[in-house]
């Protein structure tokens, strides 16, 4: 028998651009059983929109993106029992409107933009070393792509490589 999956509580937004600036700090929920928004009191340290989220051992990694003027390679942490962040190793190399999943409790981050080019490199987050490190490049140059954990596999889907979309 299939087990149904269990809704979701919340749905969390980390970072963005906002109209009226070209990042922002602010970080927001939306919780399915109120049909409300929240805004959230922990800010980030620094503006990003084209940073990719995720969760680690029960913490939420908010890694790279840009903050109007820069791609940067900063990861945060955010530890929601004490609801601050923190920050974290940084990446080896720039980049936002990059891919991320766990797997095998490691953060992998692939591909993405640096201001200037698109990246078909990748990289890994070892919680236990604390350091990231360069995986082999994947064989084409991608941003804004979505990546997911399935059985053990990532898949990337969809994606934008500077020339046409893909």
């Amino acid at each position: 028998m299939r087990s149904q999956r269990r809704r979701p509580n919340i749905l969390l937004v980390v970072g963005g651009q906002i109209k009226e600036v070209k990042a922002t700090r602010q970080c927001e929920f939306y919780d399915f059983s109120t049909d409300l928004w929240y805004v959230i009191p922990s800010e980030l340290p620094t503006r990003r929109c084209g940073a990719s989220v995720d969760v680690l051992n029960g913490n939420l990694y908010a890694i790279n993106g840009f903050n109007g003027s820069l791609c940067f390679r900063t990861v945060d942490s955010c530890d929601p029992q004490v609801n601050r962040w923190i920050p974290c190793p940084s990446m080896e190399a720039r980049r936002s409107t990059l891919g991320v999943c766990v797997l095998n409790n490691k953060i992998y981050a692939v591909g993405g933009f640096n201001g200037s080019k698109w990246r078909k490199s990748a990289e890994v987050f070892d919680q236990v070393s604390g350091k990231w490190s360069f995986i082999p490049s994947k064989s084409k140059k991608r941003a804004n792509v979505g990546v997911v954990t399935v059985n053990d596999y990532v898949f990337g889907v969809g994606s934008y490589g500077g020339a046409s979309l893909q």
